[in-house]
């Protein structure tokens, strides 16, 4: 009996679960000099195919907006997505 279903297709070998597992690592590294996207267009359905994005602030501003009141909190949320 299958408890857990696996999250990626067969067609998906070792070698490109290694590749994606290399590109989180050096984006992990590199997390304070990357920067966000920040929505500038949300559609009633399919956002995140139909929006335009923008070019957002860098992770440590978005980082001093923490702990500043909930409208600070879902503005926190739209930069991380």
């Amino acid at each position: 009996m299958e408890l857990c279903a696996w999250p990626f297709p067969p067609v998906y070998t070792q070698s490109h679960i290694d590749y994606v597992a290399e590109v989180v690592l050096q984006v992990f590294g590199r997390r304070e000099a990357l920067r966000g996207l920040r929505m500038t267009y949300e559609p009633p359905f399919l956002r995140h195919f139909t929006g335009a994005l923008r070019r957002g602030v860098r992770a440590a501003a978005c980082a001093e907006v923490e702990g500043r009141g909930s409208r600070a909190a879902a503005d926190l949320t739209r930069l991380r997505a």
